[in-house]
């Protein structure tokens, strides 16, 4: 029965073969050619991807590179040397460059240089002042002087730190070491009653400032 059955399918699948092979050999190959198809479209999609996450992540860094270098270059350094190199004065370098580099710039130190207490390698900053001594020179200030710091006598300020004792109100004069709001007041009447004040010294004239008081404030008051 059961064999019977089997060679009723086989003739009829030979039969449906041989009436329709030229359409399922048409179909197949179809079917082989438009799966390869889609399989190429589908490397090249990736290839595609690729290549554009390669640009992209390449723009990226050259982005990132530019902003570093355009941030570094944003920041100015100016150095002034003098003494004795061939070409002293004010030179635009880069940022956190050495001591070295910078001589170079200023055409190098002379036959007469002395450099033995300087240290060539010492990054520099912005506003800095190089001195280089002669051989034998009693130079007493400092070789390197870094930004923001006084040269020569570090007492002395600004004209803008200055308290000026013509227009100064009295809680400006307060802020005076030794004045109070008393002398503030005693000071402020003899400015008044005496046309201003023509010196600091003038100063030692108003009632309670002895020589010991004008001393601390000498320094920190004008006219």
């Amino acid at each position: 029965m059961f064999y019977e059955k089997y060679e009723e399918i086989k003739e009829r699948v030979l039969d449906f073969w041989e009436e329709n092979k030229i359409q399922i050999i048409i179909f197949t190959v179809g079917v082989i050619l438009t799966f390869s198809y889609f399989n190429s479209k589908q490397n090249e999609n990736n290839v595609e991807l690729a290549d554009t996450s390669t640009v992209i992540s390449s723009v990226s860094i050259q982005t990132s590179s530019f902003k570093n270098e355009a941030s570094q270059n944003k920041k100015e350094v100016y150095i002034d040397i003098k003494g004795a190199v061939n070409k002293p004065g004010l030179y635009h370098v880069k940022p956190s460059q050495r001591l070295g580099n910078v001589l170079n710039l200023a055409g190098g130190l002379k036959e007469n240089a002395d450099v033995s207490k300087l240290n060539l390698a010492h990054t520099l900053s912005d506003q800095m002042m190089i001195y280089i001594p002669k051989q034998g020179e009693n130079y007493q200030g400092d070789l390197i002087t870094e930004a923001k710091t006084n040269i020569g006598d570090e007492s002395t300020n600004s004209d803008s730190d200055l308290v000026d004792l013509n227009r100064a109100s009295k809680d400006e004069l307060q802020t005076l070491t030794g004045i109070g709001e008393k002398k503030a007041e005693l000071i402020i009447q003899y400015r008044e009653d005496n046309g201003g004040f023509k010196t600091v010294d003038d100063l030692k004239n108003v009632s309670g400032i002895g020589d010991k008081t004008f001393a601390n404030l000498s320094s920190k008051i004008t006219v």
